[in-house]
Order: C-alpha cells, then sequence, then structure tokens
C-alpha cells in the first residue's frame, strides 16, 4: 500500500492538484484471525454502496458480493464461499 500510494502521489496526484498530502494518514490494517473480524469487513465493505446511496440494500449492488452471500446467487466475480457457514 506504501508503493501505491507513493506512485500514485508523484506520478498521478502532484502533477495534477500540486505537492501536499493526498491520502489521509493512516491505512487501517487488521490482521483477520477470527470470523468475527472477517465478518464486521464483511459488512462494512458489502454496506458501502448503501452508504453511497448507490443502493438501498447491500445485495442490490450489482459489483457487490453481497448478493452471494444472502441471496445466493452468483455475481459478476465468482466468490468462493465454501467456508461460509
Amino acid at each position: 500500500m506504501r508503493d501505491w500510494k507513493k506512485i500514485t502521489t508523484t506520478d498521478i496526484l502532484a502533477p495534477r492538484f500540486g505537492s501536499g498530502p493526498q491520502w489521509e494518514q493512516r491505512y487501517d490494517r487488521v490482521a483477520i484471525w477470527t470470523m468475527d473480524v472477517f465478518q464486521t469487513k464483511l459488512d462494512y465493505i458489502h454496506n458501502n454502496p448503501v452508504k453511497a446511496g448507490l443502493a438501498d440494500v447491500p445485495e442490490g449492488w450489482y459489483w457487490s458480493s453481497a448478493a452471494d452471500y444472502v441471496n445466493d446467487r452468483e455475481g459478476p466475480v465468482p466468490v468462493w464461499k465454501e467456508w461460509w457457514s
């Protein structure tokens, strides 16, 4: 992530927007050791389109994997969920 931020800042963002901070200070890096932590992160990701007003429910966003879990439908990207209980 550090290298990605550095490259995008120096090669893409700075020439367009000028120097100075282009990214937030912190990148959330949390090891997922339990299903509770995984579920929290998955819920957060699935709810982003709802928070952005792009869908009424997480499974309503076409590009989300939420419907794969809720409705057992296959989305545009295959989701491996044999671990899911």
